[in-house]
């Protein structure tokens, strides 16, 4: 019972994290002020040279673009200038590597059926339709998008993003609750060592074990 209530606790903790995450964005995008929009002092020298469309990796047959990884970068980089404490990549081949462990997180959400509801679907949507910010017309214009493509774009990654931090919510509770199996030693011991301890950095490292193991079973194909 006990056992029960802390992986409860957890549970309910990583949910909390995960909605005042999303709360933060849509009121940033609600408050945004002339002080705050400036995205970085020069974008254009951030951003890898080529065509949008151009295809930069190939992950289990889905493709990531070149307007992907400059989108994803200059959003990183926006927000680390407002929030210093993040630990999101803010250079081109991490930002590469983040849409990577998102896709497969993406592609385990379609095996696993999760998905969001269609409430928060529409919150999402009305948060980037109702006003479209400085900042996102600078971002639009870097990438080379007009206003309409990139809303579309930004509401199409956010539902994205939401669905994988499900996924990842998921892999958190099945990994307390011991109930994934792989052929790892390594992986299987923490796992245990998690259900006694419950420990949160260990539950991060014991994660960050089962992706790198989802990463090695997929097929990548670096491009460009």
């Amino acid at each position: 019972m006990k056992n029960k209530i802390k992986i409860g606790i957890i549970t309910l903790c990583f949910a909390v994290i995960m909605i005042l995450s999303f709360l933060l964005i849509k009121n940033d995008r609600e408050t945004t002020s002339i002080d705050k929009v400036n995205l970085i002092e020069t974008p254009s020298k951030t951003l890898r040279n080529g065509d949008k469309e151009d295809i930069v990796v190939v992950v289990n047959d889905k493709e990531i673009r070149q307007l992907d990884v400059n989108y994803r970068l200059l959003i990183n980089q926006n927000i680390k200038q407002k929030y210093e404490d993040t630990d999101l990549a803010i250079d081109y081949e991490g930002v590469k590597d983040e849409i990577i462990n998102q896709e497969i997180l993406l592609q385990e959400a379609k095996k696993n059926n999760v998905d969001i509801d269609e409430t928060e679907k529409k919150l999402i949507k009305e948060t980037y339709t109702n006003a479209m910010s400085e900042t996102d017309r600078q971002i639009a214009q870097e990438i080379g998008m007009t206003e309409e493509e990139f809303l579309q774009y930004a509401i199409e990654k956010q539902t994205e993003n939401r669905i994988a931090e499900k996924m990842r919510e998921k892999i958190i509770r099945s990994i307390v609750k011991g109930e994934i199996k792989l052929e790892d030693d390594n992986f299987n011991k923490k796992m245990q060592e998690v259900q006694e301890t419950l420990n949160y950095n260990l539950l991060q490292e014991t994660y960050e074990i089962y992706i790198s193991y989802l990463k090695e079973n997929s097929n990548i194909n670096y491009i460009k």
